[in-house]
């Protein structure tokens, strides 16, 4: 079950403005105890997960510092033995004196805190404060682009739905200092992604459901499950997924056509290039990995659905879904966590787009501990 959002009236623009400075400020005070912390204890990993190892890797290589490894599986720490890591076997409460203890799984941080319980640095906030922000997923310039932004972040604060409203300033909040404790009251449940807000506000059956970024097909499985959509159009670029969404097809009485391009304003080769663990960039290139192509150029029927997620190209690939938006105008589900300027180019560029109306509310929802996982919801009203 969601927790239940307190209620809170509408900020005005100086609330708002102080809410998000407070944020920074709490992070610029809590940044000093850190740095204190660390040079004071060895640093230990909880957690030899993607996102712990790769945040282990870059403080050994980059920086040179020791990080012993604590992982609840013996085959990690096992993993983390054969990279060269030191490891304990166990953890409990009386060892927590003994380390400055990196909480690395970053969607469970809050079940490890409650074994460390002191001295211990939430993922992100390691992630900023030991000089990996792609690891912390840009948290560095999250930090430079609110304070610059605010007006345009407050004008879509304003346009949300009053149910989303302090979830988004909690993120935003969290953003700002690198503390998940912001998103405990306003997280939704990580099984509900894409699916609670259509299931609460929806007014329209969903025949037809288009997704761009389909992957194995288990969003278009969701929402076969949730909605019982009659068709599906699954947009994925990556052939060696596409027997995987077949398997789905079987669940759509008008079956799933695969679209076997990544989504783009034109007609290009894209590259998708790994910055750093979990970050991924996307540019048009020549010798690019895939085939880019518009929305409109493959997909003439008509939509009632639209949920796009596709590692920060979503305004290209909105871009050139120009057709399908004006002349079905779907429900929308849109990742916007990829890039700091996500909540407002995002924003501007779906409201240019035919959705600044009354026919239409937006709502906002958030699913993790850590940045993944912001998604704009639009839903029509009648």
């Amino acid at each position: 079950m969601n927790t239940p959002l307190p209620k809170h009236p509408r900020l005005s623009f100086s609330a708002f403005c102080k809410t998000i400075d407070d944020a920074g400020d709490a992070w610029q005070r809590r940044k000093e105890e850190l740095k204190t912390l660390i040079d004071s204890k060895p640093l230990l990993l909880f957690g030899f997960g993607g996102k712990g190892r790769a945040l282990c890797h870059h403080v050994r290589q980059i920086m040179g510092k020791e990080v012993t490894v604590f992982d609840v599986s013996a085959k990690k720490r096992e993993a983390a033995r054969q990279q060269g890591f030191k490891t304990i076997d166990q953890f409990g409460v009386g060892d927590s004196a003994r380390w400055a203890t990196i909480l690395g799984a970053c969607q469970a941080q809050f079940e490890q805190k409650a074994t460390v319980q002191q001295n211990f640095i939430f993922y992100q906030e390691a992630g900023n404060l030991l000089n990996a922000p792609h690891l912390a997923h840009l948290f560095k310039d999250f930090e430079t682009f609110i304070p610059s932004h605010l007006e345009s972040l407050y004008e879509t604060y304003l346009a949300l739905h009053a149910t989303s409203q302090e979830r988004f300033v909690q993120v935003l909040c969290f953003r700002m200092s690198s503390d998940p404790t912001y998103l405990q009251a306003v997280r939704q449940p990580t099984e509900e992604m894409w699916l609670d807000i259509p299931a609460k506000f929806k007014k329209r059956n969903y025949k037809s459901f288009l997704d761009v970024g389909a992957f194995d097909g288990d969003t278009l499985r969701l929402f076969s499950q949730r909605f019982a959509c009659e068709r599906g159009i699954a947009v994925e670029a990556n052939p060696s997924l596409f027997d995987s969404i077949r398997k789905v097809a079987s669940l759509y009485p008008r079956g799933i056509e695969i679209v076997p391009k990544a989504a783009w304003s034109t007609s290009t080769r894209l590259r998708f290039d790994e910055v750093v663990f979990g970050m991924i960039q996307v540019t048009e290139s020549v010798d690019g990995q895939l085939d880019g192509a518009p929305i409109d150029t493959h997909v003439k029927e008509s939509v009632d659905f639209l949920k796009m997620d596709i590692e920060g190209a979503e305004s290209p690939a909105l871009a050139g879904c120009k057709v399908v938006l004006e002349t079905s105008m779907p429900d929308l589900a849109i990742a916007a966590y990829h890039r700091p300027e996500d909540f407002v180019d995002l924003y501007a560029q779906i409201a240019g787009q035919g959705y600044a109306n009354k026919d239409f509310t937006w709502h906002f929802g958030h699913y993790s501990e850590c940045v993944d996982d912001s998604i704009f919801y639009v839903i029509r009203n009648h």
